[in-house]
Order: structure tokens, then sequence, then C-alpha cells
């Protein structure tokens, strides 16, 4: 299918899942196991029962919750806690806020690009010859309007199952939020370096620092399913968020 012959996905409905799938997450992190009434969360997002309730009918067909007679909306820890699921996005967002500072994104770069030609990816990357265009995503984040982080994301054409373009409202999304909207199929993640790296050029500038300067990078990213590589990119932090615990989760 043609980017061009794509649909549009609902906004609301779009809006309303993310919203639940990052209360969900909010849920599990205060090691809570069931979310408010429909009726609450209709009220929290500012839509109709009835688009809870799709909204829900859909998250619970695919395992994240389950709706209980007397008992509520259930939480299922032991599926959300599953790669691919949310615990495994990182909310850039929400970093900054706990450091503190008000947090805002900017698109820097969105743009088709040969997959021969995709700047960044990683040594061994299987996207540099998957032989189809690349969405290429480049983001900075900003806390109190200083660039505080840097954000690199190619996904893979075949799997887009709505056109992104005909919706601007994506700016602020993490990288598996763009994936469960978007894309036809969610991924598991690997992040195979962590280390630090010096900054140069474009990125210097955009990240408003000296040429040279140190940052903590998180890098060679990948969403995968089955061995398939969908998505890779690598993200650069700014002391300014640091000290940042990484772990990932056994199963």
């Amino acid at each position: 299918m043609s980017l061009e012959n794509m649909k549009t996905p609902d906004k609301a409905y779009a809006k309303t899942k993310v919203t639940v799938l990052r209360l969900i997450q909010q849920k599990l992190s205060a090691g809570e196991d069931r979310l408010p009434s429909g009726e609450e969360m209709a009220r929290m997002c500012g839509v109709s029962l009835v688009l809870i309730r799709d909204v829900l009918g859909e998250l619970e067909s695919r395992g994240y919750v389950s709706r209980r007679r007397g008992k509520g909306i259930l939480i299922n820890d032991h599926i959300c806690r599953l790669g691919p699921r949310i615990d495994e996005q990182v909310d850039f967002m929400d970093l900054i806020r706990l450091h503190g500072m008000e947090p805002s994104v900017r698109l820097t770069d969105e743009r088709w690009v040969d997959c021969e030609a995709a700047e960044g990816l990683a040594q061994g990357s299987t996207l540099k010859t998957c032989g189809e265009p690349l969405l290429r995503l480049e983001r900075v984040f900003c806390g109190d309007g200083k660039p505080v982080l840097y954000s690199l994301a190619y996904y893979r054409k075949s799997n887009f199952k709505f056109d992104y373009q005909k919706w601007k409202d994506f700016e602020d999304l993490s990288l598996c939020e763009f994936l469960e909207i978007f894309c036809l199929r969610q991924a598991n993640t690997t992040v195979a370096e962590l280390d630090f790296c010096q900054v140069h050029g474009a990125v210097a500038q955009k990240l408003e620092l000296e040429p040279g300067s140190t940052l903590f990078r998180m890098g060679d990213i990948r969403y995968a399913l089955e061995g398939d590589e969908l998505v890779s990119g690598h993200v650069l932090f700014h002391h300014a968020l640091l000290p940042l615990q990484l772990f990932r989760r056994s199963e």
C-alpha cells in the first residue's frame, strides 16, 4: 500500500488510547492494579463514554486490561510487563519533568530517505539493506526551553498502516506510542550500546552545544519482531538529565 492511499488515524481515538496507555504505565509504577471507571476516564480525557469503551475494548482484546463486573477495570500486570508492552517505552517528557523542568519537543527533521543513504544507523542494522524507503524522524526535547535530549529514529515504510503526514500531533509521542498509533506491528526493544560520545556539526547546533561536547548516548536502539527489524535509532542525553538510572526487565 502506498503512503498516499493510507487513511488518517482518528485523532480522538488515537489520543485517548495513548492517554489510557500512559495511565496504565503510571498505575503500574505506583503499584496499583486497576484503572478508574470508564465514566471517570471519559471525564479525564474529555471524550464520550462510547469512545472510552471502544478504546478499552481494543486494549482488552490485546490483553492489557480485563473488565470485571463488580471489580472494575483490572490491569493485567503479567501481560503489560512483557515486551513489547508499554513498560519498554522511554517517556522523555516525564523524564524531563522528573528533573524539575517543563518539557517541550521540536521536530527538527522529517523526511523519507533511501535505506542505503540513511545516516546514523548502527553498524549491522538490517534497515540498511531492507530495500525500502525509511522515514527519518529527528527530534530535540527541551527542558524549560533549553535542548536536553536528541532523538533520531528510522521507520520502515512497509510497517505503516496510517499516513502520519495527515496528522501532525505526533511530536511528543514516544517511539512505542508512534508504533502503536501509526504502524502495523509493535516490536521488542533492544539497546545494544550505552556510552559517552562527542557531538559535532548540526547535532551540536541543534542542542546548542559547543562542538566536541560530550553527551551520554543510548545507541543501537532496535525495535524488531521475530528478527525483522522495524525501527532503529539512538538518543543523546544532555548532562542536565544525569544521573540517569537505566534498567532492563528480565523475564
